[in-house]
């Protein structure tokens, strides 16, 4: 074997290390740009993540005032409720029964006789 035939060898050998050490650039660069693509996803991830919770903290207050505006609603109602069934009560005890109103129309009527004659 002579000097050139090494020579071509070594040369050979070198560019076919080239050729696979540039291929391995080729792939660290696109393993890196999708890392970078999957960094972007994780923040996009993240940020639609606190929008979720921004919103759920807000169902939650909402929730909170609309459970405290129907509790006092439902206060209110049990109050007016309480102020008609005293009212109702007081106007029975009032109220004559229906003996004691068929005994006053008798009487009534009994005046009347009275009177017109």
């Amino acid at each position: 074997m002579t000097t050139k035939d090494m020579l071509q060898i070594l040369i050979k050998g070198q560019t076919a290390l080239k050729q696979e050490l540039d291929a391995l650039r080729e792939g660290q660069d696109s393993l890196q740009q999708g890392y970078a693509a999957l960094q972007q996803g994780q923040d996009s991830l993240q940020q639609g993540h606190a929008a979720l919770q921004q919103g759920q903290d807000s169902l939650k207050e909402e929730l909170a005032i609309l459970r405290e505006e129907t509790r006092d609603g439902f206060n209110g109602t049990h109050e007016r409720l309480d102020k008609q069934g005293k009212q109702l009560a007081y106007l029975e005890d009032d109220a004559p029964t229906r003996e004691e109103h068929d005994e006053l129309t008798k009487r009534v009527e009994k005046i009347e006789k009275v009177l017109s004659a």
